[in-house]
């Protein structure tokens, strides 16, 4: 990553996605409000992450951003992925379904008892239940419980290809990377 003022009161800033000179780069001149929109609209970052940074701020998001891309490309194999539109399907009602309905018009003390009484017998809920609080992820963030639920690498790739810019975060890189590993090793 470089800038340098040019002639003109201009600014140019190189984004390189490695450390070698065989690595992509990226190259923006202009004034410092262009080349803030154009990195932006280049990285494909929305108005709500680059809101209140400086170009400086912008650039080193954009940097940690493309060596996220490079590490994918060459350590993962990972390619760019536009993924269409899922259709919507029908899903099968679950075994616990008649007896959640009958059990909710029974009334409420019962459905709870019956909910309380399905998840007692899953083991996933138990599980779930069973780990440490959620402190270690931030609240709301659905990004961090899709890397959890990735099965394979092809999903990580594309959990990437759908939102780049969120993997400026760093505990969304962290826990991509670390899934990333756990998928590779088993």
């Amino acid at each position: 990553m470089g800038t340098s003022a040019p002639t003109g009161r201009g600014v140019t800033v190189t984004i390189k996605y490695g450390r070698g000179y065989e690595a992509p780069w990226a190259v923006f001149h202009g004034q410092p409000h262009e080349i803030r929109d154009d990195i932006a609209a280049f990285f494909g970052m929305t108005a709500a992450t680059t809101a209140g940074l400086t170009l400086s701020d912008i650039v080193v998001n954009a940097t940690a951003q493309a060596h996220g891309v490079e590490t994918i490309a060459s350590g993962l194999g990972g390619a760019t992925v536009i993924e269409s539109q899922p259709t919507p399907t029908a899903t099968a009602p679950t075994a616990t379904a008649p007896a959640a309905t009958a059990s909710a018009a029974a009334g409420p003390t019962a459905a709870a008892s019956t909910s309380a009484t399905a998840a007692a017998a899953d083991p996933w809920s138990q599980a779930s239940a069973a780990q440490a609080p959620a402190a270690a992820q931030p609240a709301g963030n659905p990004l961090l419980d899709r890397i959890a639920r990735a099965t394979d690498v092809q999903s990580l790739q594309r959990i990437w290809a759908d939102d780049p810019s969120a993997f400026t975060d760093p505990a969304v890189m962290a826990a991509w990377k670390a899934r990333g590993r756990a998928l590779t090793t088993n």
